[in-house]
């Protein structure tokens, strides 16, 4: 337990060999930097929960993005580079045999993660995650009942797995808003005709939608269009006020706000380290 640097991850991967059953180090990356830690496969299984910034895993052409308040999971058998982008996270580690023994205890399969993959913030494993990072900071011990629980409670979720009916039971009602929210998240949509879309009464479809989804209707909007604003950042060269409109944000600086919360800097530094081909066409001034 304990802060450590970035730097520590620049050193042997194969030291990880030694860490206990289950053990979270926090990691820091100050100031608006993106720092790389070296290309490795994990000896233990790794979940990442993101307090604050981002966290990328590349492995070959793959790349896989967590943002504040979710976890990455990133399996054993991955050779990957983690990347982090003015980021505060809490890594925690599995021993392959404390996963064996809760597997065991549920009479169910030892978790493969085969590839990585990205919890939400609503989601139960990162709430639990977020629960004994926050243990650690504030000082409790490994073998502290609190911690005790908290760790258990997190192994066995991941055991368990996430709920099928996230997973694997789209609701027609709820995929019709999904597809709306989808082809017009440029436009200023509200949860009336969202729950319109579904065919469904408000508070039906704000319960049913939370239920299936994980999260509100308005933040799974927002998610989606930051997503598509990261998006046009990297990959045209519309201003980033353009981009901002574009993308359902009337007011440019809840635009800034947000995003810089999701990714962890502003649009402009985003865009500076994505898409340095793209310059901001400069705004002209004409008199009459």
């Amino acid at each position: 337990m304990g802060e450590q640097l970035l730097e520590w991850l620049k050193g042997d991967a194969r030291l990880i060999r030694n860490a206990p059953p289950i053990g979270v180090t926090r990691l820091v990356s100050d100031g608006p930097s993106t720092v790389d830690g070296p290309t490795h496969h994990n000896p233990l299984l790794e979940l990442a929960w993101v307090e604050q910034g981002r966290m990328e895993v590349r492995s070959g052409r793959q790349r896989v993005e967590a943002s504040a308040g979710t976890c990455l999971l990133i399996p054993t058998t991955l050779e990957h580079t983690p990347r982090f982008h003015s980021a505060l996270v809490h890594m925690v580690r599995f021993s392959p045999q404390r996963l064996a023994d809760a597997a065991e205890q549920l009479e169910r399969p030892s978790p493969l993660a085969l590839e990585p993959r990205v919890f939400g913030s609503e989601q139960r494993l990162s709430r639990l995650a977020r629960c004994l990072a926050e243990q650690f900071t504030l000082g409790l011990d490994i073998d502290d009942p609190e911690v005790s629980a908290s760790s258990d409670a997190l192994t066995y979720c991941l055991v368990r797995g996430p709920p099928p009916s996230r997973e694997h039971a789209p609701d027609p009602s709820i995929r019709r808003a999904l597809e709306l929210m989808a082809s017009s998240f440029g436009e200023p949509l509200s949860v009336e005709e969202l729950a319109r879309a579904a065919g469904l009464p408000r508070f039906v479809f704000l319960r049913r939608f939370r239920a299936k989804v994980g999260t509100s209707p308005y933040r799974a909007l927002t998610e989606l269009r930051l997503e598509r604003a990261a998006e046009r950042l990297r990959t045209s060269r519309d201003s980033i006020l353009e981009v901002c409109l574009s993308c359902g944000f009337g007011d440019p600086g809840r635009f800034a706000r947000m995003f810089r919360q999701r990714y962890g800097c502003t649009p402009r530094r985003f865009r500076a380290e994505q898409n340095p081909a793209a310059h901001e066409t400069p705004i002209r001034r004409t008199t009459r």
